[in-house]
């Protein structure tokens, strides 16, 4: 019923394999998923892609960046991800993860779980939002955190949205360089 977590582990890891993966105090930096480097060209993201057998499934503009919609990376309950690339390089991450069989409350554990290992990993993270309030006819469920490490920002979000028996959920990490 639980995702296994070992794949979220090692993204959110730095730490060599075979390493001590012990942390006594949070770390000072964050980095971009996936081995990759922010400034990362296009057409590196897309040979690395190749490589892992995803696929983009859409490009376009969103608020004034390239972005790629990718589905078919390997890792459990991970959805799509999408790319942001701002002056052809590499400027953010967001993976989106759902799993149709959750209910709030795994979707909620899921999230704590998640932040607990961030927490772990760089320290408290701040409060961004925590609101359950009427929109429309819609109920709308939003938690979100952030944590902040020089020029690194990573976001982790959860969102409900309700309406008699329609439900859509999903939990997604953002990971972001501020230039």
């Amino acid at each position: 019923m639980f995702p296994r977590l070992f794949p979220l582990l090692l993204l959110l890891s730095a730490v060599p394999l075979g390493a001590q993966s012990v942390q006594t105090r949070p770390e000072s930096e964050m980095r971009a998923p996936f081995g990759l480097h922010w400034g990362d060209s296009p057409q590196r993201l897309k040979g690395l892609l190749a490589g892992a057998h995803a696929t983009v499934k859409g490009q376009g503009t969103h608020q004034g960046r390239l972005r790629w919609e990718v589905t078919g990376l390997k890792q459990e309950n991970l959805r799509r991800t999408f790319f942001y690339f701002e002056q052809g390089g590499l400027t953010e991450v967001e993976l989106e993860y759902q799993n149709p069989k959750w209910k709030e409350q795994d979707y909620n554990a899921f999230l704590g779980k998640l932040r607990a290992m961030i927490n772990q990993r760089f320290g408290p993270g701040e409060l961004l939002e925590r609101s359950r309030a009427p929109f429309d006819d819609v109920m709308q469920t939003i938690v979100g955190y952030r944590w902040k490490k020089g020029d690194n920002v990573m976001e982790l979000i959860y969102f409900g949205a309700e309406r008699g028996e329609e439900v859509y959920r999903s939990v997604s990490l953002h990971y972001r360089v501020v230039y």
